[in-house]
């Protein structure tokens, strides 16, 4: 499409007949023309056939004959980009330990989750891979090659960072780690996949923390906007309203207030992208989802509008549980045919 205008959707909403039903319809009767679908998620199963670990089947076959469905799509002038997760990967760690961000002192609750006791765990029991690790990229990299070959246009990679909840300094990686070696990391991961994608005709894009383009460090985490921009086409800063603290950028309830939470951040992320001269086109992810207040369709729209206000027209709604607020989307009839 001449601008993305799109939603999120979950391998197992997208493999249900009545989740087809429900998004199909709202794709035919509204502005959007984009889907978003997970193939890997953060507990390691890959919702895609044709990728093996070292000869393990890690398949799940959360959406059947998805290949069927991709043309159906496709057919249908909807655009279809496959999400993963990269380095928050339980499967991965559990099989390959030697690939898994290790920790300093033995874990017992590794163990008790059927882990190398030696393997490090977030704040919510989950293991990472190193993202220092070649073999890690690769492997990820295969998964992407493979969704191309399905028919999927692009890859949004997510989780790509370094892990930021938990006890981080208990974190042993493969080399030693500091916020310019993360950084790097971060890069050549980006520019192998980008150097194996393009020739399959890949759009490239990453999920990043909203808040990065605002800070000028990598946030511990090897999120430094203005290096990863460059190996990409696409950065995707997650502006969800309800993720920024109160008084950030000095409004005093973000969440309460989306169009001037969107706009600041937007300004500040346009900012960035311009001063690193990244070619990388700015695509947000945006909130349709009630945390800590409901949100109205006429809450969901102001961040809209605040992305058109900033001369950007493409963005991408999140919900969890894949459930949009159709009276946010302008309808279909209100727009010409050459945007669909």
């Amino acid at each position: 499409p001449s601008c993305v205008k799109g939603i999120h959707l979950t391998s197992y909403y997208v493999g249900s007949q009545k989740g087809r039903a429900k998004f199909e319809k709202l794709l035919e009767e509204t502005e959007l023309n984009t889907v978003v679908i997970d193939i890997k998620e953060i507990e390691g199963d890959v919702f895609i056939p044709g990728v093996k670990l070292e000869g393990e089947a890690n398949y799940k076959g959360a959406m059947p004959k998805i290949e069927e469905y991709i043309k159906f799509l496709k057919d249908r002038g909807v655009y279809v980009l496959a999400r993963m997760t990269v380095f928050k990967d339980a499967k991965l760690a559990r099989e390959k330990p030697e690939w898994a961000v290790k920790s300093a002192t033995p874990m017992a609750k590794a163990k008790e989750k059927g882990l190398d006791k030696s393997i490090w765990l977030d704040r919510n029991g989950h293991p990472w891979v190193d993202p220092y690790n070649r073999k890690v990229w690769d492997y990820n990299i295969k998964i992407a090659e493979q969704a191309g070959a399905l028919g999927f246009q692009g890859i949004q990679f997510d989780y790509i960072r370094f892990p930021s909840d938990g006890n981080t300094k208990l974190c042993r990686y493969s080399i030693k780690h500091s916020s310019s070696a993360a950084v790097k990391a971060l890069e050549g991961f980006l520019e192998m996949a980008q150097r194996r994608l393009k020739p399959l005709g890949m759009e490239t894009s990453i999920d990043t923390f909203g808040i990065v383009a605002s800070n000028d460090d990598d946030q511990g985490i090897g999120q430094f906007l203005p290096s990863l921009a460059k190996h990409v086409d696409v950065v995707s800063p997650m502006m969800y309203p309800s993720h920024y603290a109160r008084g950030e950028y000095g409004i005093k309830h973000p969440n309460a207030s989306p169009y001037q939470t969107i706009m600041r951040s937007m300004k500040d992320t346009q900012r960035i992208l311009r001063a690193a001269k990244a070619k990388a086109e700015l695509r947000p992810y945006l909130q349709d989802f009630s945390l800590g207040i409901k949100y109205t369709p006429a809450m969901v729209r102001a961040q809209i509008e605040a992305v058109m206000d900033n001369g950007v027209s493409e963005w991408l709604m999140w919900n969890a549980a894949c459930r949009y607020t159709k009276d946010a989307f302008l309808p279909d009839e209100n727009l010409k045919r050459s945007d669909k």
